[in-house]
């Protein structure tokens, strides 16, 4: 079976963004488009057929008219849309497997509407793992529509090089360039004025500005063609991403895989990101 770009569909103004992005996507990758809504049967069913009739309809109008909105817009596009009854996470991890990709609606943090908004695609952030999941707010949530030929941010950290390897084909796919950010944390005796030489602040910026370049060196290498803005940001990483994403087409955070007493989590920058940043976020795992 090809890999295929999915998409999770419940109807709400955010994953019908999502739906637009990962139609967008599928075709610059060349790949079929999957469109997955999960629709869990009430239980008791209404006894009355009429109220079970009227039931299924509209349990199926969400997949029908999602499928109706990319063939209008996407004739050529290779396109399967299916409606599993389960539930939405158990669903959406299971048709992960086997896809370039997992596109989600998301509102950010705060929001409360939409099932794939908040516990489920957060749950998912710790469940799925190998497939970078993609987070598209609308509008209506404080999205913004990403800029074509702005750069793809990527946040840069040792050890991650799952995310900029991701960061990389996609601003190679594009045609645009990548703009590589490491933030780094200012030494805390700074703060106490026990230090008066700013050459010593300089001096650690130089030093963090050649660890970011040693990490960025191969995927240069690998593809030659993608023009590359690196920088270092001392402060929170979360505030220079956001800073850094402003006209930007696409964010790359890395999440670090581990396992904890209460399962998988994401760490702050992952949570921070999909809170603040208006644009797409695509969060890659690595270990």
């Amino acid at each position: 079976m090809p890999l295929t770009v999915t998409v999770g569909v419940d109807g709400s103004p955010q994953s019908l963004a999502a739906v637009d992005w990962a139609a967008r996507e599928a075709e610059l990758r060349g790949l079929p488009l999957r469109v997955v809504n999960a629709w869990q049967m009430p239980y008791p069913l209404p006894e009355a057929p009429e109220a079970r009739e009227a039931l299924e309809h509209w349990a199926r109008r969400v997949p029908r008219e999602t499928g109706e909105r990319v063939r209008r817009a996407h004739p050529s596009l290779e396109l399967t849309v299916e409606q599993t009854d389960g539930r939405a996470g158990e669903v959406l991890s299971a048709a992960a497997e086997g896809s370039a990709l997992l596109v989600l609606g998301s509102e950010g943090l705060s929001g409360m509407a939409g099932y794939l908004v908040g516990s489920i695609g957060h749950l998912l952030l710790g469940e799925v793992a190998g497939t970078p999941l993609v987070f598209v707010r609308s509008a209506g949530s404080g999205g913004r529509e990403p800029v074509p030929d702005g750069p793809v941010v990527v946040g840069v950290s040792d050890g991650a090089d799952a995310p900029l390897g991701f960061a990389f084909e996609a601003a190679d796919r594009r045609g645009c360039p990548v703009r590589a950010v490491h933030a780094w944390r200012v030494p805390g005796y700074f703060g106490y004025g026990l230090v008066s030489d700013d050459s010593l602040t300089s001096g650690h910026d130089q030093r963090e500005a050649a660890r970011l370049a040693d990490l960025v060196r191969p995927w240069r290498e690998r593809y030659p063609a993608v023009p590359v803005h690196e920088e270092t940001v001392a402060g929170r990483a979360v505030d220079a991403l956001t800073d850094a994403s402003d006209g930007g087409a696409l964010l790359v955070v890395g999440h670090r895989t581990r396992r904890l007493p209460v399962g998988a989590r994401a760490g702050s920058i992952t949570y921070g990101a999909l809170h603040h940043v208006p644009i797409p976020v695509a969060v890659v795992s690595y270990r």
